[in-house]
């Protein structure tokens, strides 16, 4: 194991699953009961969100009071991580962003939001293909929410209204980011000022998606998907502008949207997360082991009966052959 990043509320690993022979990241998070109390709820719905797009949650469960899930691991970085607030090309925003919205139309049609999405829950793969991560906002103490020109006005006043106009608002936020270059917020300028590649359709549809009214949003991700794309139709870039360069880069800070690793090191509870995900681990492995045994102690003792009823069979051929001899005898 290895750890890929850790914060206040929670700490990844990048481990190795043996009894598959894959790569795994486990989120681990700190003792809190009212956390506890939703963890496996939420658990069970994410992992029924199966799709390309969406980091998927293979497996969950508690130790010692302290929750952790099994994620599938991500060679790559976060979105945020790779284009470090840069404009990126127009039609590679695109792409991206129709990856981002087939994922989060999956956890709608699944009546599941996300509810913070923030270029750091956007995880990269080595072909530059989005997978988002912390969907149910799998964070203890708060309702996952953090501040930020992404996460959706509704949001950061009340967590509990999340919605899925609510992740349409923050999706829209990262469209304006990746064509600008520029932060998002209540005061930003149309794409068009600041993207060449932008048409004034592209405005209208960004306008309406980061309306502060939830209901004069688009209803869903699909739907907003849908219009940006015809919005955007015909639209090329004049002048070149960077492209974002993706590099395959192994247990980073990017995976499973967690915080950067701080450089003061770990503290006391951190190592106390990893003793038990070693201890994880080695359970997991002694258990295959002893599966393994049984298996073979059971297929010996097996052998040895079905020798047993052979010789047995053997031996009643035998004596009913010796008997037979002895009638002949007596004749």
């Amino acid at each position: 194991t290895a750890t890929v990043s850790s914060g206040d509320r929670s700490a990844v690993y990048f481990a190795n699953q043996r009894s598959l022979d894959r790569q795994v990241a486990i989120k681990l998070f700190p003792p809190d009961p009212g956390f506890l109390s939703s963890f496996e709820t939420i658990a069970r719905k994410l992992a029924g969100l199966q799709h390309v797009n969406i980091v998927g949650l293979l497996d969950s469960g508690v130790v010692e009071e302290m929750p952790y899930v099994v994620l599938e691991f991500v060679p790559g970085k976060s979105l945020a991580h790779s284009t470090k607030g840069n404009a990126v090309e127009f039609e590679q925003a695109m792409t991206l962003l129709d990856g981002i919205c087939e994922g989060l139309a999956h956890a709608h049609s699944k009546d599941t939001v996300h509810g913070g999405l923030a270029p750091s829950d956007i995880l990269l793969n080595q072909d530059a293909e989005p997978k988002i991560g912390n969907f149910g906002r799998l964070r203890s103490g708060d309702a996952g929410t953090k501040p930020g020109h992404f996460t959706a006005p509704e949001v950061l006043m009340n967590p509990a209204a999340a919605s899925k106009r609510s992740d349409v608002y923050s999706v829209a936020a990262i469209f304006y980011e990746l064509v600008t270059g520029s932060p998002h917020g209540p005061d930003a300028a149309p794409p068009s000022s600041r993207c060449t590649s932008c048409r004034p359709e592209v405005d209208l549809i960004w306008k309406q998606a980061t309306d502060p009214d939830p209901s004069k949003r688009m209803a869903d991700a699909s739907v907003f998907r849908t219009a940006l794309k015809q919005a955007a139709a015909g639209g090329k870039a004049k002048t070149p502008v960077p492209v974002l360069a993706v590099k395959p880069a192994g247990n980073t800070a990017g995976n499973s949207g967690g915080k950067a690793r701080s450089s003061g090191g770990f503290d006391w509870k951190l190592v106390r997360n990893f003793a038990i995900i070693i201890a994880l681990l080695y359970g997991v492995s002694l258990a295959w082991e002893n599966l393994k045994l049984a298996r073979e102690k059971r297929d010996k003792e097996n052998q040895q009966v079905l020798a047993k009823q052979e010789a047995a069979k053997e031996e009643a051929l035998a004596e009913a052959a010796r008997e037979r001899a002895r009638e002949l005898a007596k004749t």
